[in-house]
This record gives C-alpha cells, sequence and structure tokens, in this order.
C-alpha cells in the first residue's frame, strides 16, 4: 500500500507540473502541424497509462441509470459550459476569448486536427475526472481519518482542487475561460461518478471541443 502510494503522488506530481505549468507561461496556444502530433501521441500513451494504473485504486463502478438520469446529467453540463460562456460574452468580452489553433489547409491537417481534438477531450476527462481524483481519494482513505465529517471535508476540498487544476489549464481562454472551464469541471466529474463511467463527460466534452471549433 505504501509503495503504490508512493507512485501515485509521484505520477500526480509530475502529471501536474507537465501539464499546469506551461499555462502560467504560455500566452497562446497557436498551434503547430509538429505539435500537434507529439501532442496526439504523448495523450494517446497517457490515456492508455492513466487508465490501466487507476484499476488498482479507483472506487468507480459502472451503472445502469434510467434514461431520464442521464439526459438530466447532459442538461447540468450543458448549463454548466454554456451559462458562464454567455455571460461571459456578454457582460464581460474583455475577460473571454476563443482559443488560437491551427488552420488546416489539407486532408491530412483537417484529420489530425479532429483526432487530436477527440483525444485531448478523452485525456483530460481521463487525467481530471477519474485519475486524479480517483487517487487523492484513495490516498485520503489510506490516511484513515478518524473523524467522518474532517475525512468529508477534506474529500469535497480534494474534488474541488482537481477541477481548480483543470480551469488552471485553460488560462489561455481568458478569465471567463477559466471560470468556464471550473463549473465544467465539477459538472463532468458529477457526471463521472453517478455514472461510474467517464464516458458520458467524454462524449459532452468532445461535442464542446468540436463545436468550439465550428465557431471559429
Amino acid at each position: 500500500m505504501k509503495k503504490l502510494s508512493f507512485y501515485i503522488i509521484a505520477v500526480q506530481i509530475i502529471l501536474v507540473v507537465y501539464f499546469i505549468l506551461p499555462s502560467f507561461c504560455v500566452k497562446s496556444n497557436t498551434l503547430s502541424l509538429q505539435y500537434t502530433l507529439s501532442e496526439l501521441i504523448v495523450f494517446s500513451l497517457l490515456i492508455v497509462f492513466c487508465l490501466y494504473f487507476t484499476k488498482s485504486f479507483s472506487s468507480l463502478k459502472s451503472k445502469n441509470l434510467p434514461p431520464l438520469e442521464y439526459i438530466k446529467l447532459v442538461l447540468i453540463a450543458v448549463c454548466a459550459i454554456v451559462v458562464p460562456q454567455f455571460a461571459a460574452k456578454t457582460f464581460f468580452p474583455q475577460f473571454y476569448r476563443l482559443p488560437l489553433i491551427i488552420v488546416p489547409e489539407t486532408n491530412f491537417e483537417k484529420i489530425v486536427q479532429f483526432i487530436s481534438i477527440i483525444v485531448a477531450a478523452v485525456f483530460e476527462e481521463v487525467l481530471y475526472r477519474v485519475f486524479l481524483p480517483e487517487s487523492v481519494l484513495y490516498l485520503i482513505n489510506c490516511a484513515n481519518i478518524k473523524k467522518p465529517e474532517t475525512e468529508k471535508f477534506i474529500k469535497l476540498a480534494a474534488e474541488f482542487s482537481v477541477a481548480v487544476l483543470f480551469a488552471v489549464q485553460h488560462m489561455y481562454m481568458g478569465a471567463a475561460g477559466v471560470v468556464t472551464a471550473f463549473t465544467a469541471g465539477l459538472s463532468f466529474r458529477w457526471i463521472t461518478v453517478a455514472t461510474g463511467s467517464p464516458l458520458l463527460s467524454i462524449l459532452i466534452h468532445c461535442a464542446n471541443n468540436l463545436l468550439t471549433l465550428l465557431l471559429q
């Protein structure tokens, strides 16, 4: 157990530094085709790694919910994404900006861009909705906290902290984009826990990213 906890903490630190630190340094996320290809390869490998590694400590269990529950969860996620964006564009346009991306010129670039958008969304869901929160909850359970109230508060704080990390990664979208990412992150995690699987949140995340691409 101690060995597993050490590995989990080490991987957490590496991933957080690798994906969060550039958000404080990079002013724009304008991408080249070479960068997109390398990102695609890295994300694909990390998806497999995180899913495989998470099996040893995840408490998520797939659930069969009635159709109405799925519809409700989708509506919650849509509101968490649309409402902050609408408010930002209407009342605080100076704090919101769409991400800059490569403009594909060839069919190959279009295919790479489409796949990279999907893979990036899948990776973010696996990392921020499965690996990081589940690994943190596992470490909290290993700590054997005596007071239930304290344990509940720490777990809640951990969930919010992961949502904050996800939001910080979207600093290139401006302050309003960070707020939107935070609310979306909370709703996606809620969906993952409610369904016991990241599949629905992945589908919503992919749809949102593709819609953002079409709007540019």
